[in-house]
């Protein structure tokens, strides 16, 4: 009754141990398996041994092929290559069979396959995968939840692919992954808040794709991101706020696009950016106090664009330009010879940095009327009638303020008759100061408002609460000494 009992038990078993494979007679390491369908080399012979396992595709295979079930033998291996031979019919999935049989796996590479796209749980459970590289694998789209639930995955290479638009969702919940390269690919589009459950990612590889735009939301959620790199793709404009989703970025590489407009506030708030990468655009200018943002930039990059100045008010911003070991790199631009590059004897001499003071004392720019490309420090701006401190319009508007503060204005004299009281606005000028006022420059916008006179203290007592009809008369009296001003 007894080996009746026991044969029975170990009837069971050995059907269990069939149905996941463990029984296969499979043998993965060192030997042509399956058909000679695949070669597995091993770091270690032996059935449950090996921690390294390296795998080479000679023949098709299919998803249910008895080959993956040889994984099961190998309970100790944290490490799986899969490699397509060329010239070989690649592999055209994604191998989960295997990978239900690989529990502890940490490192999975994946290469020169032919996997068309990245199904939904590509690589469920697999609690243990920290690295994930997909290469030269021909993938064009990643689905919903592609790569997903992988607790401790920190490192995705998807590289050298055939990827064209980067869907929201895609990739969730993957909560440590610091390390995101999708570099060679033919991206031209990447949804909003792609990356919003990204939060722990520390650099982001998008090199050499087809971006054409991004957005103030394109990379939401990206609160840890360090290092950026945008270089060799097609964008043409960097609009205003487009990296504020990314606000701890330290490196920002943006060289080889077609950038020809940069916002005034593209770069806002990236207070620890240190390296920014601009060379080899299509700037023509850079908008006034474009760096403002970006206070702590101790590399900056602008060589081989289009750019016909770079003004004062641009350098400015850049408070560490005089530090230790701050570099500029603008060799291969168009500069013209005029008022805008009036900074640069200051900045020469205060440079401490001898690549910094290099690239300034070797600075060319051309003068236009007679077709001559100069030294910068050759120049006397003297002779260009230069004001003193900068041709910014900053510099303007304040000058137009205090020139026109010259002009007496006396508003609400009051007469003391009582309860009826009147009020009378006189405005004295002089001929002197109108003309003074109507020779300055003409880049002062008429349209913004001037703090022109001292503010008027209102209180209960004041004719300013009294009598509305008579600031109208004054306010009318106001615009038409201005009108005069501005023409």
């Amino acid at each position: 009754m007894m080996p009746n009992y026991l044969g029975l038990v170990s009837g069971v078993i050995s059907l269990v141990l069939w149905s996941q494979g463990v029984t296969s007679h499979v043998v993965l390491c060192n030997t042509l398996t399956a058909n000679q369908s695949m070669y597995c080399s091993c770091d270690l012979d032996g059935v449950d041994e090996a921690r390294r396992i390296s795998c080479f595709v000679i023949n098709p295979l299919k998803p249910d092929d008895e080959v993956w079930k040889g994984f099961a033998r190998q309970s100790e291996l944290t490490s799986l290559t899969i490699t397509s031979q060329p010239a070989s019919s690649s592999l055209e999935f994604v191998p989960t069979e295997a990978f239900l049989r690989t529990p502890r796996l940490q490192e999975l590479n994946i290469k020169q396959c032919s996997i068309s796209e990245l199904p939904t749980n590509s690589f469920v459970h697999l609690e243990h995968l920290s690295r994930i590289a997909l290469e030269n694998d021909e993938i064009r789209n990643l689905r919903k939840h592609a790569v997903s639930h992988l607790p401790r995955l920190t490192s995705l290479v998807i590289s050298d692919n055939l990827i064209e638009a980067l869907r929201a969702e895609a990739l969730f919940d993957l909560p440590r992954l610091t390390f995101l390269v999708l570099d060679r690919n033919n991206i031209s589009w990447i949804d909003d808040n792609f990356f919003l459950h990204l939060s722990n990612l520390m650099e982001l590889e998008l090199w050499n794709n087809k971006i054409q735009h991004i957005t103030p939301y394109t990379f939401n959620g990206l609160k840890s991101l360090r290092r950026l790199d945008l270089y060799k793709n097609r964008l043409i404009k960097l609009d205003n706020y487009v990296f504020s989703g990314a606000p701890r970025l330290h490196e920002l590489d943006l060289k080889e696009n077609r950038i020809s407009e940069i916002a005034p506030n593209a770069f806002h708030g990236l207070f620890s950016l240190t390296s920014l990468h601009l060379n080899r655009n299509r700037l023509r200018m850079l908008p006034a106090h474009v760096f403002r943002g970006t206070p702590n930039v101790m590399m900056l990059e602008l060589s081989n664009n289009r750019l016909e100045s770079i003004q004062r008010n641009v350098i400015e911003d850049l408070s560490r330009a005089t530090d230790d070991h701050f570099i500029m790199y603008f060799r291969n631009n168009q500069l013209k010879c005029d008022c805008r590059l009036n900074w640069v004897e200051e900045y020469a001499s205060l440079a401490k940095y001898l690549i910094f003071k290099k690239e300034l004392h070797q600075m060319q720019c051309t003068q236009e009327n007679i077709r001559v490309t100069k030294r910068v420090l050759d120049i006397n701006f003297d002779d260009f009638r230069c004001l003193e401190t900068s041709t910014s319009s900053s510099v303007t508007f304040k000058a137009s303020v205090q020139r026109a503060n010259a002009i007496e204005i006396h508003l609400y004299k009051r007469t003391e008759d009582g309860e009826n009281s009147l009020f009378e606005a006189t405005v004295s000028t002089s001929s002197e100061n109108l003309k003074n006022v109507s020779n300055m420059q003409p880049h002062v916008n008429s349209h913004r408002p001037l703090e022109l006179v001292p503010s008027i203290e209102r209180n209960e007592n004041s004719a300013w609460c009294v009598f509305p009809v008579f600031h109208r008369t004054i306010f009318t009296s106001i615009a038409l000494v201005f009108q005069k001003i501005m023409i």
